[in-house]
């Protein structure tokens, strides 16, 4: 079973390497955000792609 990642532009390249080498399906920010795009807006996007955002920015459980 595959699981789809959204992954901050926060995260080590390295982390998305790790889970496609694993068979997941990972997008990355950066190809459908701008930088620095709001917290906000980047949970409403993972929820649109139904992919497990995977973040180092504490502050997103405020928004949640």
């Amino acid at each position: 079973m595959s699981v789809r990642f959204f992954m901050d532009q926060c995260v080590p390249h390295s982390v998305a390497r790790s889970l496609l080498e694993a068979g997941q399906s990972v997008d990355l920010l950066r190809d459908h955000l701008p930088i620095g795009a709001k917290d906000p807006e980047v949970i409403v996007y993972a929820q649109e792609l139904e992919a497990v955002l995977i973040t180092l920015k504490g502050g997103f459980r405020r928004h949640y």
